[in-house]
């Protein structure tokens, strides 16, 4: 038994025959769950009662909320309790423009990340499981209905590497392109990777949509003593690969560089950024370090990370320091999981 969304609108189609009903039923249901909002069965008046028991016996609820964290720049994190107990959590930004509110939504692929980033806390939290399709999706659903605002955007930055969970990753995304449920263009989907070798199927197999590439250093020796994960791809494979994927679907591909003091951020770095990519059409987002409790890494000044920048723009590389968002709460980039744990006191498995 699982979320009724780890069924495509195909799949939930077929369910349904199966019970002997008219295909239109899963409209009907994708309906309820998609454009109202509706998660409970015993809601969807217009199907039968007979099939809202059925679909309420043979389905799990969705996960349970069970805090929601609001910063300052209103920044909105939600941590929800899956049914067998692992806590997850996602994020939801506002960004405003001269033309509207655009509502991005961060959401998480597992409980916990294997990738064990040194300077990420989601990563020292260990690795429990990967979420199916429908706990992804069902985190989306539920910022909705509790903010009561429309999503714009869907980024798979949260907790967990997207591609270490392929197939319930890459369902999740063409559900939310369907036109049943949101219809999402792939330009409103960004992945997060740190490019272990699963990129290149997903490059050539997977939905197009926009990605972010995690490189964090242009020297790979470094790289790896950063990231711990084994099956990382060499860094000039990763590249070419997604150079490649930008060139034949015209997807956005931006190279993510978090800048540690004294680590990644001196001139050198920087110069040796330019030779790698020079020439190729990214745009490099420099990131600066969130800081948590007994990490072994501290941020660039702000100084250091303009200079990088410019040294990175005279080069004609697209560039900029991204503003993190909701610090104070713990739902900026690298800092889930780890201090929820803490407090529920729950045993970090490393």
């Amino acid at each position: 038994m699982g979320l009724i969304l780890d069924l495509s609108h195909e799949d939930l189609s077929r369910y349904l025959k199966g019970l002997g009903e008219q295909g239109y039923r899963a409209d009907q249901v994708w309906e309820w769950i998609f454009k109202r909002k509706t998660l409970s069965f015993e809601e969807m008046t217009n199907l039968p009662i007979n099939l809202r028991k059925t679909l309420s016996a043979e389905f799990l609820q969705f996960p349970e909320l069970i805090r929601v964290s609001i910063s300052r720049d209103n920044t909105v994190k939600y941590l929800w309790r899956m049914k067998d107990g692992e806590l997850v959590e996602s994020v939801l930004l506002h960004y405003l423009t001269s033309h509207r509110n655009w509502v991005s939504v961060c959401v998480s692929t597992q409980a916990g990340c294997p990738i064990k980033c040194s300077f990420c806390q989601t990563g020292l939290s260990g690795f429990r499981r990967n979420l199916t399709q429908g706990e992804i999706l069902a985190q989306i659903i539920g910022m909705e209905i509790e903010s009561g605002v429309s999503v714009s955007r869907v980024l798979f930055m949260g907790m967990g590497e997207p591609l270490l969970n392929f197939k319930e990753t890459l369902g999740a995304i063409e559900v939310l392109m369907q036109k049943e449920s949101y219809g999402l263009s792939g330009r409103r989907i960004t992945l997060s990777t740190a490019g272990p070798e699963e990129l290149e199927r997903f490059l050539q197999e997977g939905a197009r949509v926009e990605v972010a590439y995690s490189l964090h250093t242009p020297d790979d020796e470094l790289r790896k003593s950063l990231i711990k994960y084994p099956r990382l791809l060499p860094v000039e494979k990763a590249l070419s690969l997604l150079l490649k994927y930008q060139s034949e679907y015209q997807r956005r591909v931006s190279v993510e560089y978090l800048l540690l003091k004294g680590i990644n951020d001196t001139e050198d770095h920087a110069r040796s950024l330019v030779k790698l990519l020079r020439g190729k059409p990214f745009f490099v987002n420099l990131l600066p370090f969130n800081s948590c409790p007994g990490s072994k890494f501290s941020a660039s000044s702000p100084e250091l990370m303009r200079e990088f920048k410019q040294t990175l723009i005279r080069a004609g590389i697209k560039a900029a320091i991204r503003k993190p968002k909701g610090l104070e709460i713990q739902a900026a980039c690298g800092q889930l999981r780890l201090k929820t744990l803490d407090e529920h006191n729950i045993p970090v498995d490393n």
